[in-house]
């Protein structure tokens, strides 16, 4: 079975759009995601390299695998999926989980929608009790000549 992340597979350009969480204020930062599998085992290894202007250039590798209804990411966090739709040419996938931030349990909800052009993944959160609020979102679109690349059937 082929794995829903198949379509990231690849070299991607786009941009960071993150919130600062004293301010309010977004910024945009410019960035790469070189996402590809790691064999037949189903876990995706995604390479974010951000371009900060100001002569420095980090960058962030991350594992995800899709195993069931669990999105999980090589850093610890769990993500389960509570709902997926499939529009034209997309999958849209919507997850729920929990995680730490200042020291304080918080709740996640991210919207990840997944397409042969590109993919976008929103991150909001909250504590128990309060409304989610935006975080940041990763908006790419495929690198013209970078290809999906041919991946074996994972499981999901």
């Amino acid at each position: 079975m082929r794995s829903p992340l198949a379509s990231s597979i690849g070299l991607m350009q786009g941009e960071l759009e993150c919130r600062n969480h004293t301010s309010g204020w977004r910024t945009r930062i410019p960035s790469w995601l070189h996402m590809w599998p790691i064999g037949a085992s189903g876990v995706f290894y995604r390479c974010t390299t951000y371009d900060d202007d100001l002569g420095k250039t980090p960058y962030s590798v991350d594992g995800v695998r899709l195993a069931g209804l669990r999105w999980i990411h090589r850093k610890g966090e769990t993500l389960r999926l509570v709902n997926s739709q499939t529009p034209t040419n997309s999958t849209v996938r919507f997850l729920r989980g929990s995680g730490m931030f200042d020291d304080q349990a918080i709740q996640l909800r991210y919207t990840v929608r997944l397409a042969a052009s590109g993919m976008r993944r929103l991150k909001e959160s909250r504590v128990r009790g309060k409304p989610f609020a935006y975080r940041h979102e990763h908006r790419y679109r495929r690198v013209s000549g970078s290809q999906e690349a041919k991946t074996p059937a994972v499981s999901r």
